[in-house]
């Protein structure tokens, strides 16, 4: 008579007497958001007839993705506020991950492990993922080595730079960390190296004479944004440091030689986030007319659930002013508030109307975090290359 089913009656308290009271509890479909540097934010629903389980939700999204099975991930679960269960685990513990998950939990899976991009005269080039704690001796010869000739390696770490003779019995136990760039040097200095924000890192044969540096910038695949306000470093050979304001007249009249590596400094001032309830979460690079249409758009627009009345813009950042933007007219066909984006905003799309702004800023700081260790790594950095995986027991596999 109540309409429910007898599979979705949980518990039931009391009797069926005259004017008596009778308890009915009922399995409802939940809610959860996941996040962190396995995955992306994303909401993941479960129906009241699914086993709401952490189990479930591995095979509901399929979170992990095909990973060496030893390699351990972490996994926490926030329930309003606290951590309720928390695990080191690999992808053979999943089939008995029973926890049961609530509605409006936040499961965060990270990967213990780092990531390392390779560029120059090495056998295998791209992104790495490798254990924690790992030396670079190990990981050279996990790596299959390098082409004849390599004579130095580089590894930039920040705002610093470690020069290794390219010895692999002398070189020291030095560990690698997270988001270090390794760059080896042919010996015979007939090729530049470049890094940083450009469009296609790596190396570029000079055949021994002078380059001139904006041709170097053009080869690479140039720059990508509108912005020109940035700087250039080259570290030639001779272990010198140079610094260029990015000036056309300027570079024109830089020449670059075999052996020098260049710089690209990216740029962190014309890059907005774009969050929450859109098909593709992400950091976008804007110019001066970028409205905040245009960001949803390119982000590639709104999810379902999305709440389109409410559209937050937080202005330079959590810390900022935050402004409310009604963009439900859009699908309307009508026209509304479409306001210009500045660097530094951060654009939520809420799916929770009762989200508050507390919550709000701690979710964004989150995803701001995984998007800044991940995005930013492999596009700015990386360039458009093909993930590389060590595996614990072999050689490097596509």
């Amino acid at each position: 008579k109540l309409g429910l089913k007898v599979e979705q009656v949980e518990s039931i308290k009391g009797k069926l007497e005259d004017k008596a009271v009778v308890w009915i509890k009922i399995k409802r479909p939940i809610r959860v958001y996941v996040y962190g540097t396995v995955m992306g934010g994303r909401v993941v629903g479960f129906s009241w007839d699914e086993e709401h389980t952490l189990r479930n939700l591995f095979a509901k999204t399929g979170t992990l993705p095909k990973r060496d099975k030893e390699i351990k991930f972490h996994i926490e679960v926030v329930r309003e506020g606290k951590v309720v269960y928390k695990k080191d685990a690999t992808m053979l513990d999943v089939p008995n991950m029973n926890f049961e998950l609530e509605d409006k939990d936040y499961i965060r899976i990270s990967y213990n492990e780092i990531r390392i991009t390779v560029l120059g005269r090495s056998v295998h080039q791209g992104l790495f993922y490798i254990p924690k704690d790992i030396t670079l001796k190990y990981f050279l010869l996990k790596l299959g080595g390098v082409k004849a000739n390599t004579s130095n390696l580089k590894v930039f770490r920040g705002d610093k730079v470690y020069d290794f003779k390219m010895s692999i019995e002398k070189l020291p136990e030095f560990k690698l960390k997270e988001g270090d760039v390794l760059l080896f040097v042919d010996s015979d200095d007939n090729f530049v190296y470049i890094i940083g924000d450009i469009g296609h890192p790596g190396s570029i044969y000079t055949g021994g004479m002078p380059m001139n540096l904006i041709r170097v910038l053009n080869l690479s695949g140039g720059l990508s944004g509108w912005e020109t306000k940035r700087t250039v470093k080259i570290m030639r050979s001779n272990g010198k440091v140079e610094t260029y304001p990015f000036e056309f007249e300027t570079l024109s009249k830089v020449y670059v030689n075999g052996g020098d590596v260049i710089y690209v400094e990216p740029r962190s001032f014309n890059k907005i986030f774009v969050l929450g309830a859109v098909k593709n979460p992400t950091v976008l690079f804007i110019d001066k007319n970028t409205t905040l249409i245009d960001a949803i758009m390119r982000a590639g627009g709104f999810k379902s659930l999305a709440i389109k009345d409410k559209v937050y813009v937080f202005r330079g950042g959590t810390n900022g002013p935050v402004e409310v933007f009604d963009m439900s007219w859009v699908e309307k066909g009508k026209t509304g508030k479409n306001p210009v984006l500045e660097p530094g905003d951060i654009v939520y799309v809420p799916d929770n109307p009762m989200i508050s702004i507390t919550q709000m800023i701690s979710m964004v700081n989150t995803m701001i975090s995984f998007v800044n260790n991940s995005i930013a790594l492999y596009n700015g950095i990386t360039g458009k290359t093909t993930p590389i995986i060590i595996q614990g027991g072999g050689a490097p596999t596509q």
